[in-house]
């Protein structure tokens, strides 16, 4: 696992009230906390727990709360960590030593990290992931209708227009579990838990406690473009317009979801090193678009397989270089691309590019030959 990913958590005994914790939360601007007991580990809470949350919070310890979301360890791969946020609903994993001991969390956004450079996200539009449609309310929805939307419809969060239809900003699930005002009057958000009888936070209106201005994004730019927005404010989404019109909402998970599509069984990638590992989802839908390719010059049948071996070397000690072998068989004929056949090729830097360029090769054989 990448260092650079694991952040300083905060961290919870499960014997103290919620309420304190809450408490933590705002002052760090944080939507997640984890819990231990003594030195081990208990579980997570975040925003998406505390909207389900309608009890006391001076009341409630943290452990009755907390999520028990999978764990990670710092020998992980980075494919395990991607795998891992999306078998969970919370936003946050503990990474935890030998002795069980909590020395970090990976969140979402910075997880974001090991994918931005995942083939299949390269030269595609944010159309193509994000999440349509997005489920909207008005200014005037009032919190206690947004929590039930949230929950009817399986989200966390809710685009808020405004009386011309225009994106006026976001209400999450932490907006509603620690955001609230003094005064509906007061148009200054303050930054902790509201302790007015529950009936009158629940019908002020959601433009009270919501984000604004929302951080949103063109179908049409690039994903790597949304990658980099949800990395650089610290969010977990954005909001989608197409021409100025809202058309849906681009999530961390949908990103997560598309370097991990599960590709084609006749296309395989070995002598893939553990930092390239992470990628092989990605490399494999690419090379899927290749058998497409060559299928159309060949009668590729069910048991015939493109194998793919990836060689990387270190040039001057820190940079890799790569070198790509490409082998389609068919109907137990082979066609292959072997770097050693073309020298002045397959010196690429780039993992995708080598890829790349070792399969354009082999089309180039096969359509030769066939």
């Amino acid at each position: 696992m990448d260092s650079n990913i694991i952040q300083a958590p905060l961290v919870m005994d499960g014997n103290e009230m919620l309420s304190k914790a809450i408490g933590q939360l705002n002052k760090r601007r944080d939507d997640y906390f984890v819990v231990a007991d003594g030195t081990a580990y208990v579980g997570v809470v975040d925003s998406r727990v505390l909207r389900d949350f309608d009890g006391d919070p001076s009341k409630t310890k943290c452990l009755t709360v907390a999520c028990n979301a999978p764990v990670l360890r710092q020998t992980d791969s980075d494919e395990s960590v991607v795998e891992k946020l999306l078998a969970t609903r919370t936003k946050v994993l503990p990474v935890l030593d030998k002795s069980d001991h909590v020395v970090g969390v990976v969140t979402r956004w910075t997880a974001l990290g090991l994918v931005k450079s995942a083939p299949v996200l390269h030269g595609k539009k944010v159309a193509e992931f994000m999440s349509a449609p997005a489920v909207s309310v008005p200014e005037t929805t009032t919190i206690a209708q947004a929590r039930a939307l949230m929950k009817a419809h399986g989200v966390f969060r809710l685009v808020v227009l405004d009386s011309k239809n225009q994106v006026s900003g976001v209400v999450s699930s932490f907006d509603i579990a620690t955001r609230a005002q003094s005064d509906p009057k007061d148009k200054r958000r303050q930054y902790y838990y509201f302790s007015t009888p529950k009936i009158r936070a629940d019908a002020e209106p959601v433009s009270s406690i919501m984000t604004s201005p929302a951080q949103t994004l063109d179908a049409a730019k690039p994903v790597l473009e949304a990658v980099a927005l949800l990395q650089k404010h610290g969010v977990s989404s954005l909001v989608i317009t197409q021409d100025g019109k809202l058309v849906g909402v681009l999530t961390s998970r949908d990103v997560f979801s598309a370097c991990l599509v599960p590709q084609a069984a006749n296309v395989r990638f070995i002598g893939l090193d553990k930092e390239e590992h992470i990628f092989k989802a990605s490399l494999e839908a690419l090379a899927t678009k290749y058998w497409d390719k060559l299928s159309t010059r060949v009668d590729l049948q069910p048991d015939d397989d493109l194998v793919v071996n990836v060689k990387a070397k270190a040039v001057g000690g820190k940079r890799r270089q790569y070198e790509v072998k490409a082998r389609l068989t068919v109907k137990g004929k082979v066609f292959a691309v072997n770097p050693k056949d073309r020298p002045e090729h397959f010196q690429n830097w780039d993992l995708q590019a080598a890829v790349k360029e070792a399969l354009d090769e082999l089309v180039k054989i096969v359509t030769s030959q066939h």
